[in-house]
C-alpha cells in the first residue's frame, strides 16, 4: 500500500475533505436539535457505556419503559450517536491538518498553510466537544 505524500496539495485535499464533513455535521446537528435528540444517549462518550445504541438496548428499553414521553428512544439514542461519530472524525481530520501543517511548515514548503490556524481550529474544536459534552 502506497502511503500519500504530505503536499500543501494534500492539505487542500483533506481540507476541501473536512468541510464537507463538517456541513454534514451542522445538518446532523440540526436533526439533533430538531428531534429533541441530544439526551438519547445521556452520558458521554458513548451511550450507556456502550460504544453505540446496540449495546445499549436494554438501557435505552428501560428508560424509555420508565418515561414514555421521555428524551430516551432507540431512535434518538442512533441520531444523537451519528452526531458523534461524525463530530469525532472531524476532529480526528483537524488534528491530522494541524500536524500536517506544522510538518509542511517545518520542510519549509513555500505553498505550506499556516499551521497557526490549523491549531486554532484544533482548539475551538476541542472546546466545541467540551461543551458538547456538558
Amino acid at each position: 500500500m502506497r502511503v500519500p505524500e504530505l503536499t500543501p496539495r494534500a492539505f487542500r485535499r483533506l481540507t476541501l475533505c473536512n468541510l464537507i464533513l463538517l456541513a454534514i455535521i451542522i445538518v446532523s446537528g440540526a436533526a439533533v436539535r430538531l428531534t429533541d435528540s441530544g439526551l438519547g444517549c445521556p452520558d458521554w462518550p458513548g451511550c450507556y457505556g456502550s460504544a453505540s445504541p446496540l449495546g445499549a438496548r436494554d438501557e435505552i428499553q428501560a428508560a424509555q419503559t420508565a418515561l414514555p414521553s421521555g428524551p430516551v428512544t432507540h431512535g434518538k439514542a442512533w441520531i444523537e450517536m451519528v452526531h458523534r461519530y461524525l463530530a469525532s472524525a472531524v476532529g480526528v481530520l483537524i488534528t491530522v491538518m494541524a500536524a500536517m501543517s506544522w510538518w509542511l511548515r517545518q520542510q519549509r514548503s513555500s505553498l505550506a498553510p499556516s499551521p497557526w490556524w490549523a491549531t486554532l481550529t484544533l482548539a475551538w474544536v476541542i472546546a466545541q466537544g467540551a461543551f458538547g459534552a456538558l
